[in-house]
């Protein structure tokens, strides 16, 4: 029962790796008919990075952090906006000339018969609480969007700090990998060690 749990387990191993091979595949745009091979390195290069250094590289260089600064800032702009709105008063001036002829040609000769002058000073004096209202609701719109960013860069820097801790990790089983080789035999996988 063991070799054949072992055998389906070599046959997913096995679909794993072409399914990883055809998404390396076409990350890379490889065409399908175009080889490649996967070799481990001889030597990896030991460099450390700490998860302050990550975190600032992360902060410089990542699409999702510029984006939290854009929509604190768009939440701001809806407040100035909102704020800007709560006097809000209207002017309007109009200006034109009118002339009467029994022919269409008597119109245009001497329009100053008839010139008017328009002035509308517009100024709300009661909005029942419009303008307020919607400032309120511009202010808890931006703390929503403040907790909310706030959310997202903890959860942004918890994704950061995981990728630093599991790079450690994969360079432990390269290690691993290279002093480890697989072999078929009759049917049969043995794992020979390298010491």
């Amino acid at each position: 029962m063991q070799l054949l749990r072992s055998k389906q387990d070599v046959a997913q191993a096995d679909l794993d790796l072409q399914t990883a091979s055809l998404r390396l595949r076409t990350f890379i745009g490889l065409r399908s008919g175009e080889r490649f091979d996967l070799t481990l390195p001889d030597a990896i290069p030991q460099f450390d990075v700490t998860e302050d250094e990550a975190l600032q590289f992360a902060k410089q260089n990542r699409a999702a952090f510029i984006a939290f600064e854009r929509r604190k800032m768009e939440a701001e702009q809806a407040v100035a906006q909102a704020k800007g709105e709560r006097y809000q008063v209207g002017l309007t001036a109009s200006y034109g000339t009118n002339n009467v002829g029994n022919a269409l040609g008597d119109l245009y000769q001497n329009p100053t018969r008839q010139q008017m002058a328009n002035v509308t000073f517009n100024v709300p004096l009661v909005d029942w609480g419009r303008r307020k209202a919607l400032m309120r609701t511009a202010i808890a719109n931006k703390r929503l969007n403040d907790y909310v960013i706030a959310q997202d860069e903890v959860t942004f820097e918890q994704e950061i700090l995981t990728q630093v801790r599991q790079f450690e990790m994969l360079r432990l089983q390269i290690e691993i990998t290279k002093k480890q080789t697989r072999w078929h035999k009759n049917d049969t996988w043995w794992l020979k060690t390298d010491t």
